[in-house]
């Protein structure tokens, strides 16, 4: 058993009676299009309050502007642990905030810190760390561009797809090449890979979900924003299902987040481009076309990423991925338990391993112990 191992399962044994702060975003729009996002926030709330619970630990839920009051009292932290939920609806800038000031008290916060939430979140700055990493991206072109052909424009800092448009050259106007992404349309179907951080601090897939419209032979359609928010309400137009990765893309995915930098898990989104009439079986360094990376998915217990771990623990994945008396216990905790478990440890890991590069001793109390 390797030392890491050995610290995960001391750590599993010390997070018995500590506080875990869950910090999710607040939204007071009078808005009744919104009104999914009161049961996304409370879906999500749940599956980690829960995980976090199963561990021995205990939940304290606040939002934003609570976290903030309590993290200005001196005396006071929210929390021996932090996990920073947050929506796509909100502005990029603000999402960091929970993790800088988790960092400034020397507080471990999940999933990662604020300036991987920002390399991650960017699709400007993904695309070409992606592309550094052997993954095939999209083209990208510029307002000088007279390429006849379908385009997809999305903004670089913004989650639930809001903004995407697909368009021809002729649709565009030279605004819409500003801050805004402009690449080739793939013609195909969308994929998520989900990736994990073990407790050696390797990055490993653990699955992926192929999404594919009704009509299967539709390689235009797109998992927009429209699409996502009709899947909350029970509306989807669309099926998932697994899908194999193949070796040499794992590889440069793994190398992807190492230069993204640490982060509990991943949700990497690919466009994934069909060979003639063929079944797509595998996504392959070929066909598969990075579009983004999200260090802080939504998670929940209906949600693609809680059926990937449940599927890569009941195939005893988790197995080589820790030591045995940890397995044991995280197998039967379900997906949450272990997912919490594997963040908080990826949390102080982390903490632990940026203090000591920059010569800091103290770290928070319940860590020490």
């Amino acid at each position: 058993m390797s030392m890491r191992q050995q610290d995960f399962a001391a750590f599993l044994r010390s997070l018995e009676g500590a506080t875990v702060a869950i910090v999710y975003s607040y939204s007071n729009r009078v808005d009744p299009s919104l009104a999914w996002y009161d049961r996304w926030r409370s879906d999500v709330v749940f599956f980690f309050g829960q995980g976090v619970e199963k561990l021995g630990a205990d939940a304290r839920y606040l939002d934003v502007e609570q976290y903030l009051t309590v993290q200005n009292r001196r005396d006071e932290t929210p929390g021996d642990y932090i996990i920073n939920l947050h929506s796509g609806l909100n502005d990029i800038g603000c999402w960091p905030i929970i993790s800088a000031l988790a960092r400034w008290r020397q507080v471990p916060v999940a999933p990662c810190s604020s300036d991987v939430h920002i390399i991650g979140e960017r699709k400007d700055i993904s695309n070409l760390l992606a592309a550094a990493a052997g993954l095939k991206v999209p083209e990208k072109f510029d307002h000088q561009s007279k390429a006849d052909r379908k385009f997809v424009r999305k903004p670089r800092d913004l989650g639930m797809s809001r903004g995407l448009q697909v368009a021809l050259r002729a649709d565009l106007n030279p605004e819409d090449f500003g801050t805004d992404i402009v690449q080739t349309f793939i013609e195909g179907f969308d994929a998520t890979v989900v990736v994990i951080r073990l407790p050696n601090g390797d990055y490993s897939v653990i699955g992926a979900q192929l999404l594919t419209p009704n009509n299967r032979h539709d390689t235009h359609w797109v998992y927009s924003e429209a699409m996502k928010v009709s899947d909350e309400q029970g509306n989807a137009d669309h099926s998932r299902a697994p899908i194999e990765v193949s070796p040499d893309l794992e590889r440069a995915i793994s190398a992807l987040c190492e230069k993204i930098g640490d982060s509990a898990y991943y949700r990497l989104d690919f466009r994934v481009a069909p060979s003639g009439n063929a079944p797509l079986r595998m996504l392959t360094l070929q066909n598969a076309y990075f579009l983004e990376a999200n260090p802080t998915p939504t998670i929940a217990a209906d949600g693609e990423f809680n059926a990937t771990m449940a599927a890569w623990i009941s195939r005893n994945g988790h197995l080589d991925a820790m030591d045995a008396e940890s397995a044991d216990r995280l197998g039967k905790l379900g997906p949450n338990g272990m997912l919490v478990a594997l963040s908080l440890f990826s949390a102080e890991s982390s903490l632990r391993s940026t203090a000591s590069a920059i010569g800091q001793t103290q770290v928070h109390p319940k860590s020490q112990t």
